[in-house]
């Protein structure tokens, strides 16, 4: 498991491409795991992370200030603001075209 190991484990929460030794250790795995995986539900998920998330850092970032876990909102200044799925479906449908 040298993933682990890296210099970088401090930042290990931030959303990353997957680094090379954390796919060759997860090729061994999943040789072993994927039917449990699959029976969990899970398989396809961890095919999804292998390939590495695009995402916009600091706007993740930003609405990760405004955030409030409690209620699930952003607080904004005009109050507060709750992302619906619909919309959300939406908007992931339109960046597919």
């Amino acid at each position: 498991m040298d993933f682990l190991s890296s210099s970088l484990r401090s930042l290990r929460s931030a959303l990353s491409r997957p680094a090379l030794t954390y796919l060759n250790w997860l090729k061994k795995v999943e040789a072993k795991k994927s039917q449990h995986w699959k029976d969990l539900g899970i398989f396809d998920l961890i095919q999804l992370l292998k390939t590495g998330l695009k995402f916009d850092e600091t706007l993740l970032l930003t609405a990760m200030h405004f955030w409030e876990g409690s209620t699930n909102t952003l607080q904004l200044k005009r109050g507060m603001l709750t992302p619906m799925l619909v919309y959300i479906t939406i908007r992931m449908r339109a960046r597919r075209g």
